[in-house]
């Protein structure tokens, strides 16, 4: 895992960073966007999996009960 930056406290004096301390920061944001860009996908596929249940789920309880 990676270690921890602060990136408030970062970016407060980013002028003062070493290339590597901006590169490793560069890296740390790239894997955490990445990670949270999959888990937004993973969940849009959910969402439309819950969705499509329900619109099947609804259209049987409809048919059921004369509503549809």
């Amino acid at each position: 895992m990676e270690d921890y930056i602060d990136f408030d406290e970062f970016y407060s004096n980013i002028k003062d960073k070493s290339n590597i301390e901006i590169t490793t920061a560069l890296d740390t944001l790239s894997n955490e966007f990445n990670l949270v860009k999959n888990e937004v996908i993973s969940l849009t596929h959910k969402l439309d999996s819950i969705e499509d249940m329900y619109g099947k789920l609804l259209k049987e309880y409809n048919s059921r009960n004369n509503y549809g």
